[in-house]
């Protein structure tokens, strides 16, 4: 782990954890390996970390490829039933 990065939960300065009643967290020691809400709210769904963040991220992308490729599969029928017709 590099210094600046949360061990737990990957949290950095410039992309910290947020929970909605309390805000960022801030870092607990000296070496920068721990932020606040990894100590005071482990494991709490409402604090959204940076992994949490990357995996929505992640889904929201597969999405949009699916439905590129749906498109482009309708596209494609379309023009083959014009073929087909001509």
């Amino acid at each position: 782990m590099s210094y600046g990065t949360c061990k737990f939960c990957g949290c950095t300065d410039l992309d910290a954890c947020v929970h909605p009643d309390v805000g960022s967290c801030v870092w607990v020691d000296d070496t920068h390996e721990c932020c606040s809400h990894c100590v005071d709210f482990p494991g709490d769904p409402a604090v959204e970390r940076p992994t949490d963040r990357v995996r929505m991220i992640r889904q929201y992308l597969c999405i949009q490829r699916n439905i590129i490729l749906d498109i482009r599969k309708n596209r494609i029928g379309r023009r083959l039933k014009t073929i087909e017709r001509s």
